[in-house]
């Protein structure tokens, strides 16, 4: 069975439209494909660590992402060299700095905070998805 991993947007959630919609299109157009759509954490680092997990355990055929989620999956991809469909990805250099404090989550209402640590771990893998580029398509990305 083929297995997607679909990684919402910042600030929002599994059951965004955009995230029900793919779902309910999946479920509808197959039945050799299995949809995996996780609530993932506000939190930067903690959200990049679950990703980790899920994929360790569920080992998906492909990536999925929108938005932030978008820029997870160009991360995923190319560190387990698995394709990735994104929906206007961001990508980088795309800086997380204007979101430093306290933000409010779109489709749950939760109050979460973005801090310096949390900026340092996405720069590292920021920096981590322009080497790759760099390096796999002469690609230079201005930061």
């Amino acid at each position: 069975m083929t297995k997607i991993l679909y990684l919402h947007g910042f600030a929002s959630s599994a059951d965004s439209t955009k995230a029900n919609l793919i779902d309910s299109f999946i479920k509808k157009n197959t039945k050799k494909t299995k949809i995996l759509i996780p609530d993932l954490d506000n939190n930067i680092e903690n959200a990049y660590h679950q990703i980790e997990k899920i994929i360790l355990k569920e080992s998906p055929s492909s990536f999925m992402g929108s938005s932030l989620g978008g820029f997870y999956g160009i991360y995923f991809s190319e560190k387990y060299n698995l394709p990735c469909v994104n929906i206007n990805p961001a990508i980088p250099p795309l800086s997380m700095s204007q979101y430093l404090g306290e933000n409010k989550n779109y489709s749950t209402g939760d109050k979460f905070i973005i801090d310096q640590k949390q900026l340092k771990e996405w720069n590292i893998v920021c920096n981590f998805i322009v080497l790759e580029f760099k390096y796999k398509f002469n690609y230079n990305i201005k930061k």
